[in-house]
């Protein structure tokens, strides 16, 4: 629990903006789910091959689920190198003071 409590301290902004896409992925990710048993339910009880607009919802939440992955992560990533560079920066300073 105090990594988390250093990550946040370190840069809450970026943080923040980097959960709010993981939201949104989320958001997606649950949305795939409800278009998936969506069309499972109308393809046990109508013959039509093909919900055209549920196609296309699935489309969506599908890229807004990769693409808010994908910026989570990378977002994550450089997060993290960038507190990783600073704590560094200032371990060498302080070392230099002594």
């Amino acid at each position: 629990m105090e990594v988390v409590q250093i990550l946040f301290r370190e840069s809450p902004e970026a943080w923040k903006r980097a959960l709010l896409v993981a939201g949104i992925a989320g958001i997606g990710n649950a949305s795939i789910l409800g278009i998936i048993n969506r069309g499972a339910n109308l393809a046990s009880t109508d013959s039509s091959l093909v919900n055209f607009r549920l196609l296309l919802l699935f489309g969506f939440a599908m890229l807004a689920f990769w693409m808010g992955k994908r910026y989570a992560l990378i977002q994550s990533s450089v997060i993290v190198e960038h507190m990783l560079k600073d704590r560094l920066v200032r371990a060498a300073k302080q070392s230099w003071a002594r």
